[in-house]
Parts: C-alpha cells; sequence; structure tokens
C-alpha cells in the first residue's frame, strides 16, 4: 500500500469521527438550547409585572373629600350627607290599592350583620346617562382591603326609586345606597372604581353634616 492510500484513508477517518462528533455535539446542544429558551419564555409569561389589576381598590383609591363635600367621581358630582347603621331598614317592595307603600323592616341575610345607610346627592355633570347605583361605589374598611357591594335592598328603600332608572344629563337625586357589613365594622370609605371613576374615595369617618 502506498503512503498516499495510507494518507487518504487516515483522512477518511478523520473525517468520519469529525461528522460523528459533530452530529453527537448536535444532539446534546439543540435539545438543551430549546429547553433553556423555553425556561426563559415559561418564566417570562409566569411572572407578571406589578400593575394595578393586582391591587385592591382600597389600594388604589385617592381619598377626595368626606362626608358634607362634592366630590366629583367621573362624570358625577356626588355629596355624602348622612351614615346611619342599624340592625334593620325599612324597605318596601308592594304597595296597597290605594297606592301606598306596604313598609316592612328588612333584616341582613347573614346572622350577625349589620346594614350601613349613607344619604348622598348626585348629580350628572355628564352629557350621557348614569348609573349611579348598581356597581357605582364599593364600601370598604380602611384597615383592609375587603369590599361590600351596595345591597340589593336598595332599590327597596322608599323614595329611591331612582335606582331603577339612569339619571339623565344635568339632573341632580337624593339617594340612598345601603350595605350589609358584619357587626364590628365601624366606618370605612366609598371607593369608586372602574375605568372612567379611576378609584376615587369618599371618606365617611370625616365631619357630618
Amino acid at each position: 500500500m502506498t503512503s498516499q492510500n495510507v494518507q487518504r484513508r487516515f483522512a477518511a477517518w478523520e473525517l468520519l469521527l469529525i461528522g460523528a462528533a459533530t452530529f453527537l455535539a448536535g444532539l446534546v446542544v439543540v435539545p438543551l438550547f430549546f429547553s433553556v429558551n423555553t425556561l426563559i419564555f415559561n418564566n417570562a409569561n409566569s411572572a407578571p409585572a406589578p400593575n394595578d389589576d393586582h391591587m385592591s381598590q382600597r389600594e388604589r383609591a385617592v381619598i377626595l373629600g368626606n362626608i358634607g363635600d362634592a366630590v366629583s367621581v367621573g362624570e358625577a358630582l356626588v355629596t355624602v350627607h348622612k351614615v346611619e347603621m342599624s340592625d334593620t331598614i325599612d324597605v318596601s317592595d308592594e304597595r296597597t290599592n290605594d297606592g301606598d307603600p306596604i313598609m316592612e323592616a328588612a333584616q341582613p341575610d347573614r346572622d350577625g350583620d349589620k346594614f350601613v345607610r349613607v344619604e348622598a346627592t348626585v348629580r350628572n355633570v355628564g352629557k350621557q346617562k348614569l348609573d349611579y347605583c348598581q356597581g357605582f361605589f364599593d364600601l370598604v374598611p380602611p384597615e383592609n382591603t375587603i369590599d361590600y357591594e351596595l345591597s340589593d335592598y336598595t332599590r327597596n328603600i322608599l323614595n329611591n326609586g331612582g335606582c331603577l332608572n339612569d339619571l339623565g344629563p344635568r339632573l341632580e337625586r337624593q339617594v340612598t345606597w345601603i350595605y350589609e357589613v358584619p357587626k364590628d365594622f365601624e366606618s370605612g370609605l366609598l371607593v369608586a372604581g372602574g375605568p372612567d371613576r379611576d378609584s376615587v374615595a369618599i371618606d365617611l369617618r370625616g365631619r357630618e353634616t
């Protein structure tokens, strides 16, 4: 065998070994590459950046006034006049044949709870109709982030029928909001949430008129 043939065989073996090594390296590196990228992608999607969606209404709320103050809440001007707490409230769901309301004393849905009655004036300063009852304000205690929504009894308060209809532009109406809270609830904030109201609050612990 000539030296040239030997060199050719060695060269062929070298190419074969190099090719095999490259192939094996690819089997290891490629899966590792995709695993690392998958891990990075998953971590990026499983760790959301802090934003307002993860904050409670209480944490986002900006206190703009107290009882007796006229507070701008989106397209409404709200003035809270009075806050009362009681174990029962007088509601009317039916009327007599003469049209007189039939009153009854309603109790909280849960034993041991009580009612918070908030009397206010709402003026629509916008150009569209305004729903100033359902979902307009939540009642939030100052020491934690629990949100108490408006009670269904709000619509059954005497002379509170306006809650069944939206408030037209440039109109003003007296309203009574009812909330059901635990017995140990003392006072808190009326917090208005939503994109058009930007979580402003009225402090019910302030002065009364």
